[in-house]
């Protein structure tokens, strides 16, 4: 299986898994979401601490629990920063494999 290693997921554990989904979520995003501001059609992407929700969320919902207040443990003592920086990286992976003939939209 030497084609996993060479695609956007490298390493094969839940917290570089975590990092890969969250680029693609931020690439998406970048690309696909929009609202109307005066006339024009402006992006929304999501923000680094948006994606980090969507992950608590989609713990919560897969331990069947609707607390707000319970997060998903891995991201217990991560860095808002750091997170922030693993979304950037992984989000450039992904805009080379799937908007390479894209215009850039930094």
């Amino acid at each position: 299986m030497d084609w996993v290693n060479d695609g956007p997921i490298r390493k094969r554990d839940k917290w570089a898994f975590k990092q890969s989904m969250g680029g693609l979520i931020s690439a998406m995003s970048r690309r696909l979401f929009f609202v109307i501001d005066k006339r024009q059609l402006k992006p929304q992407p999501l923000n680094a601490p948006q994606i980090m929700h969507l992950f608590d969320a989609w713990y919560r919902d897969r331990n069947g629990r609707r607390e707000a207040v319970m997060n998903d443990p891995e991201f217990a003592n991560v860095n808002s920063e750091s997170w922030s920086k693993a979304i950037q990286r992984n989000r450039r992976v992904w805009d080379r494999l799937l908007f390479r003939s894209y215009p850039d939209m930094n």
